[in-house]
């Protein structure tokens, strides 16, 4: 958990150009639409979780063995429509804690 703790504080720190979980969820909507015009939309919200998540080293604190992109978008999406409360955070922050409560390491 202090690992946890410490990456979303480091990964606070430098995310002046991150979305926030409203900017995400709002793109996360588009992705599981089905009227794909806005596909910008669409990339936009997965380019950012894969790109988040491999800027990141979140195996220090989450086992997820074989996670795929998909699999990581909807988490993220799910967390995002179950949470409405956390929109407010940074998409580091959120993508972390989803992510950990998904797949927590046993300790």
């Amino acid at each position: 958990m202090k690992a946890l703790i410490v990456s979303v504080f480091l990964m606070t720190s430098f995310s002046s150009q991150a979305m926030t979980g409203n900017e995400m969820y709002e793109r996360y909507k588009t992705s599981i639409s089905d009227d794909k015009q806005i596909l910008y939309d669409y990339g936009m919200f997965r380019g950012y979780v894969w790109g988040v998540m491999d800027g990141s080293d979140l195996s220090s604190f989450i086992c997820a063995k074989g996670l795929n992109m998909e699999q990581a978008v909807d988490v993220i999406g799910k967390f995002l429509k179950d949470n409405p409360s956390m929109r407010n955070e940074e998409g580091p922050v959120i993508i972390s804690l989803a992510m950990y409560e998904a797949f927590p390491c046993e300790e």
